[in-house]
């Protein structure tokens, strides 16, 4: 049997609610299984409307975390330690 590692797809965002939904769109077409990989969302304390991705529904596990503005390290420290995968993979939005 092949063993597969999962993966956790960690996007700091602030203020980027567009392209943040653009990425997440991208991901949602993306070829892996979908069950092997999650995606965590870390809203920098944004203002423009992006805790509104949290009430949406895509075809993989999001976790939606909101901290107050910190700066992207933060954000991404902030999504390491929500991590439950193998694999961590960062994209910006």
């Amino acid at each position: 049997m092949k063993y597969f590692p999962s993966v956790s797809v960690i996007i700091p965002t602030y203020n980027r609610k567009d392209w943040v939904l653009d990425t997440l769109d991208s991901l949602s077409r993306q070829t892996f299984s979908r069950d092997r990989y999650e995606v965590i969302l870390v809203d920098d304390g944004s203002n423009d409307g992006t805790t509104e991705i949290e009430g949406r529904s895509f075809p993989f596990d999001l976790h939606y975390i909101w901290q107050s503005n910190q700066g992207d390290a933060a954000a991404r420290n902030l999504g390491v330690q929500h991590s439950q995968a193998d694999i961590l993979v960062f994209l910006d939005d």
